[in-house]
Order: C-alpha cells, then sequence, then structure tokens
C-alpha cells in the first residue's frame, strides 16, 4: 500500500452537537527514518476516494489486501473486559474494535474518551516525578526514560 497516498475521511456528529470533520491522511504514516508511527484506519469514515484512475486499482487491490491483513487471527488478540476493567488504547499504535454481544441476556455499556498526547505525556511526567520525591528543579530537563529510572529507584 502506497504511503504516498492521501485516503480522504468524513466524520461527523450527532444532530444535537453539529459538526462535521473533513481530512485528507495518509492511511500509513511514516517518521523521518521510514517507520510506521501511526495508522488512520477507520472503514466507517471512509468517503470516495480522490485518486487518479491510473492509480485507482492498484490502491483498491493495497487496501482491501490490509483490510483482510486485519481481519487475520494471527494479527489480533480478543479478550473480554469484566465490568469495571478499563481499557486505554493508543490510537496511533493499536487499531481496536469490540466484536457483538453474543447474548441478549448481556448488556454492554462503553463510555469513551479522548486524552491528546501530550496532555497524557505531561501528566505521566508529573506522576512520575512526584514518585521520585524529588524536587521540580532536580527533575526539570530530564528525558521520560531518566524519570522512570528515578522513580523507580527512589521509591
Amino acid at each position: 500500500l502506497s504511503v504516498e497516498e492521501k485516503l480522504s475521511e468524513n466524520d461527523s456528529g450527532p444532530r444535537k452537537y453539529e459538526w462535521e470533520a473533513y481530512r485528507r491522511n495518509h492511511l500509513i504514516n511514516l517518521d523521518e527514518n521510514g517507520e510506521v508511527y501511526q495508522i488512520r484506519y477507520n472503514h466507517n469514515t471512509r468517503i470516495p476516494l480522490e485518486v487518479s484512475y491510473d492509480k485507482i486499482q492498484d490502491l483498491l487491490t493495497a487496501y482491501r489486501r490490509f483490510a483482510q491483513l486485519l481481519q487475520d487471527p494471527d494479527y489480533n488478540a480478543e479478550f473480554l473486559l469484566t465490568p469495571g476493567q478499563v481499557l486505554v488504547v493508543d490510537n496511533w499504535r493499536v487499531l481496536h474494535g469490540r466484536t457483538g454481544i453474543w447474548s441478549p441476556l448481556l448488556k454492554r455499556s462503553l463510555l469513551g474518551a479522548y486524552l491528546e498526547e501530550e496532555t497524557f505525556r505531561c501528566r505521566r511526567r508529573i506522576l512520575l516525578g512526584e514518585k521520585t520525591g524529588m524536587s521540580n528543579l532536580w527533575l526539570m530537563g530530564c528525558s521520560d526514560r531518566a524519570l522512570e529510572i528515578l522513580a523507580d529507584r527512589y521509591v
């Protein structure tokens, strides 16, 4: 699948909260070293492709193959959450979904929340800093890895 082609997607909210987002993004995003750092795959928000005629067949073939790989048991993990369990997923690192409910006696309630990566990283650094028991003056500018080591060492 070419990482050069951008695919269009459209998403909107319920009528009570009018909003609409239109984006053109790469399905697979690479970092400066050519390593995959993000996959943007949501079949439900995909809209008609804006791809030149000479590229469409190759793109569709690759897209179908990618979708098949997502269904391959070798690339899937399935588990059952029990009431009260929380699942935290980094949308840039893990594709996720859910299966159907297999019994009419079961009830499922899902609550989704989104957190910006920068907010998560900042809060994590604060918690690691607190765990060290050291003053922020000593911790300012430490790498995340250094904070992890200090947090483990001083508790």
